[in-house]
């Protein structure tokens, strides 16, 4: 609400993508290098924190990216999965799109490989 505009004023939607996954990989990369100094836990958090807000950032922007690129009938299923995460609540629906993945994580192990093709080994 008070961040939104701010995104929309300045530069493009993808500028600031682009800009956003960057600094989120700049954030993570601190995070990371962190853990070994003596006061982690404040750099850390500090870190964490600007990612909360780079975060948000990027939710901004890619919402009105899509928006502007999609049309109606492309976003239905986004809306469709919304409105039932919406009616059964978060817990249910993460174990209903559980559900739905492992038949496909299962079938990926019983797929044949084509002999001769350079495979990466598993």
């Amino acid at each position: 609400m008070f961040w939104g505009p701010v995104v929309d004023i300045y530069s493009t939607k993808r500028t600031w993508i682009l800009v956003t996954q960057f600094a989120t990989f700049c954030c993570l990369s601190l995070l990371a290098l962190s853990l070994q100094l003596p006061n982690f836990f404040f750099i850390s958090l500090a870190a964490l924190t600007v990612g909360a807000f780079i975060s948000a950032t990027y939710d901004i922007a890619t919402d009105g990216f899509y928006m502007l690129v999609l049309n109606a009938e492309q976003m239905l299923p986004g809306a469709i999965s919304g409105a039932i995460q919406k009616s059964v609540g978060y817990p249910l629906f993460f174990v209903l799109v559980c559900l739905f993945t492992i038949p496909g994580m299962i079938s990926l192990l019983f797929i044949p490989l084509k002999a001769g093709a350079n495979h990466p080994q598993v």
